[in-house]
């Protein structure tokens, strides 16, 4: 089996986060460093968010996989009055789903998810997914840059 090139992944991953501020940068500020549990904060508003590169279109899925520990973050933020938001970039534009409780009950369901194509199990069995109708398509149409093949570049052997 092939192994997943996680440096690869982390590369497209700051791509688009850079094709996000390029687009969103008067509002929103790149948090520093890596594998924070958000990626930017509103320059404006109390409002935290975190952006998922997608190497596909919207309509693949049904719903879109966020770890717990984001969850978890949105809900510790909400009960300090600050926001959380999470942006999903695909090859055909950028969506976003903002957290609340509420929204937690009637927009996600949970069931084992996670990775393993980085040479280790991380696979859990509490990952939320967030159906695709409750996500709503941003304004600016910032689209996550396409890749011949998904797993050419990001695999070795």
């Amino acid at each position: 089996m092939k192994k997943f090139n996680n440096e690869n992944d982390e590369v497209y991953g700051d791509i688009c986060e850079k094709l996000f501020i390029e687009a969103y940068g008067k509002d929103w500020i790149k948090l520093p460093g890596k594998h924070l549990e958000a990626d930017f904060k509103h320059k404006k508003q109390r409002v935290f968010g975190e952006l998922k590169s997608r190497k596909y279109e919207h309509n693949r899925c049904p719903d879109w996989m966020v770890g717990k520990n984001k969850i978890d973050l949105a809900d510790k933020l909400y009960k300090k009055k600050v926001g959380f938001v999470i942006y999903n970039m695909f090859y055909d534009g950028l969506w976003k789903w903002v957290y609340s409780p509420e929204k937690v009950k009637t927009d996600c369901n949970i069931r084992e998810g996670g990775r393993l194509d980085r040479g280790k199990n991380e696979l859990k069995p509490d990952y939320y997914y967030i159906k695709k109708e409750c996500m709503i398509k941003c304004k600016k149409n910032v689209c996550a840059p396409r890749i011949k093949d998904p797993f050419a570049e990001l695999m070795i052997e």
